[in-house]
């Protein structure tokens, strides 16, 4: 699940590009920093017990390439800091790690162009993180989602913008499918962008595995409806910098705790 976060977290951070793609030739780099602790988790019913204090700080990379007017593609990559403590002051049962998480290899294709922007996209989960290291960065698992996505804009005063996305997550090892659904909207005001992000993400249950990992970002059969609202300042045409607060409810099988990002991104 983690490597499906990342990429979200770096659509979110360009302002609102899952339908829009790139110029040719146009590339888009950016890195973000999030942060997340908790010592409860939201089980499968809901509730919420007590845990070793878990904390992650995730720096992740992702840059974007449009091959042709209609073809984007892109990849994201994460760097984990892990560490797990049942005391933070004695440091009881002390767990810690640092390394690559899970990739993404994204792909989208604008089907329709005009008021309306349609695009189809493909995110390809790579498990490049370590699922045997003290605390696992990653899942092991391939994964794929394919999705639809549609936006637009109109002026109200301000220009205003939205996107629909909703797509179907294949997961592997273990791993129960998943529906995903997202809205996100917004407008800009001068040089700062103010969104808010819902996003939707549904368990099947159809795995054969539990929580296959000691790692509560790869519990199995995560469910969710998040909200992210953050702002977008634009220091100039190329350059963005931005900040998201992450929270939800109807939450199983994650930790229960927000988590708050900050990041930038360049266009050349």
């Amino acid at each position: 699940m983690r490597k499906i976060i990342i990429i979200t977290a770096a659509i979110i951070s360009t302002g609102v590009d899952a339908a829009w793609v790139r110029a040719p030739g146009e590339t888009q780099i950016g890195m973000g920093v999030s942060y997340t602790s908790a010592n409860k988790v939201y089980d499968d019913a809901g509730k919420t017990p007590g845990i070793p204090r878990f904390t992650e700080i995730a720096t992740n990379i992702f840059a974007e390439h449009g091959l042709t007017d209609r073809l984007t593609l892109g990849a994201a990559l994460p760097l984990l800091n892990l560490h797990s403590a049942e005391d933070m002051t004695l440091l009881a049962n002390e767990r810690r790690h640092t390394g690559i998480g899970d990739a993404v290899a994204t792909g989208r294709y604008q089907i329709l162009q005009g008021p309306v922007l349609l695009s189809a996209g493909l995110d390809l989960g790579l498990p490049t993180g370590d699922k045997n290291a003290a605390i696992p960065t990653g899942d092991g698992e391939f994964s794929l989602l394919p999705k639809v996505s549609a936006a637009g804009g109109f002026q109200i005063g301000l220009p205003v913008f939205y996107l629909l996305s909703a797509g179907y997550h294949k997961r592997t090892v273990g791993f129960s499918d998943e529906l995903h659904g997202q809205l996100m909207g917004g407008f800009r005001a001068s040089f700062v962008t103010f969104i808010l992000s819902l996003e939707a993400r549904h368990s099947l249950k159809n795995g054969d595995a539990g929580p296959i990992s000691n790692n509560p970002l790869y519990f199995n059969n995560a469910s969710f409806i998040s909200y992210a609202p953050g702002i977008v300042i634009h220091a100039n045409d190329r350059l963005a910098l931005n900040i998201f607060y992450k929270s939800g409810f109807f939450v199983r099988n994650i930790l229960a705790a927000p988590s708050i990002s900050a990041g930038v991104s360049y266009v050349f």
